[in-house]
């Protein structure tokens, strides 16, 4: 690992812990990230099929090395507006209902973001003020739904994998 990213993951660990987010609390914050993308994809009619936050599973499911992992039922089938929004609205419930508003600047899902708006051909002041615009909607959507996210994510905690049916059944209660 190089001596740059290092100092940024030194960094991070320090913000985190100036916001009481320790390392330890991996664990929530994967699960409410992956909560949010549950709860805003299947309340924007792209359910879930399964979702965990076991890195084993992840890595079985995706071969890759990361801490959660939502697979969608209708996998590339929703619009733009709905991937930008469920890929936000995971960073944002963590923010919100975690980290006190911290967001790893090294998140996958920022450049995910970055690079869904400029496929979607936005530059510029055009493409931060798209940022912004989807930035107050999804924190609207998670503060509205903060109760459905947590309880998904309180399940994911205990239980470190949901199938589409056990999320509807936490989503009914």
């Amino acid at each position: 690992m190089s001596r740059r990213r290092k100092e940024k993951e030194r960094l991070e660990r320090v913000r985190q812990h100036k916001v009481g987010v320790e390392p330890f609390d991996l664990l929530k914050l994967t699960a409410f990230h992956e909560a949010g993308h549950v709860v805003f994809a299947t309340l924007h009619d792209n359910p879930v099929e399964i979702v965990t936050i076991d890195p084993q599973k992840v890595l079985e499911l995706t071969g890759r090395n990361c801490p959660g992992y939502t697979r969608y039922t209708k996998e590339g089938l929703a619009d733009a507006e709905t991937v930008l929004g469920s890929t936000a609205v995971g960073l944002t419930s963590e923010a919100l209902l975690v980290s006190g508003g911290v967001v790893n600047p090294q998140e996958e899902d920022l450049q995910i973001i970055d690079d869904m708006l400029e496929k979607l051909g936005l530059h510029g002041q055009e493409k931060q003020r798209e940022f912004i615009r989807m930035k107050l909607r999804v924190e609207e959507f998670v503060n509205t739904n903060r109760a459905a996210i947590t309880a998904v994510a309180t399940a994911l905690m205990t239980r470190k994998i949901l199938t589409g049916a056990e999320i509807d059944q936490i989503l009914k209660s």
